[in-house]
């Protein structure tokens, strides 16, 4: 087993958890959770802990590798750099693509904000339109100037005075 493999040649390389976790630039826990069967190191670190111990790298993530048959080997050691370098290629690409999303959602963001700001101008425009149109003066009568009601007649100076009889 892997943790039975990293805890083996760590010992026998007189490595303590301390100094292989500083070796690696992990945590001493990260040593101790790999030891314990917890997590396994990723293709990086194991890449770093064959070229320490002398071991292929699959050695340190596949449980079928076996120590004593070296031939047990599934990857090659130069498979699985190509492999570690394909996955960080598309760990570029995925953060690039992650960058373009956060844009494009800021982008969208400023556009709905934008048009809001339209849809409110023009309901403002529309109902100062609707004010000034039906605004009437007070002062002056709801029917047409041109039309002559019995007020306007009195009030005219063309009223002819009523007959007495």
């Amino acid at each position: 087993m892997v943790n039975d493999l990293i805890k083996d040649c760590r010992i026998k390389h007189g490595y303590t958890q301390d100094s292989l976790a500083l070796y690696l630039n992990v945590s001493r826990q990260t040593i101790s959770n790999w030891e314990n069967g917890k997590y396994k190191p990723d293709p990086e670190t194991s890449k770093k802990l064959s070229e320490l111990f002398g071991l292929p790298s699959v050695a340190f993530y596949d449980d079928s590798y076996d120590p004593n048959n070296p031939n047990s080997t599934v990857v090659s050691d130069e498979r699985m750099d190509s492999v570690v370098d394909r996955l960080q290629e598309i760990q570029l690409v995925l953060e690039k693509y992650s960058e373009q999303l956060e844009k494009a959602k800021r982008t969208n963001k400023h556009l709905i904000i934008a048009l809001i700001f339209v849809i409110l101008f023009f309901m403002v425009l529309i109902a100062a339109i609707m004010f000034f149109v039906n605004y009437r003066d007070p002062n002056t009568p709801d029917y047409p100037p041109y039309m002559i009601t019995y007020d306007t007649l009195l009030e005219s100076e063309y009223v002819v005075e009523e007959s007495v009889t």
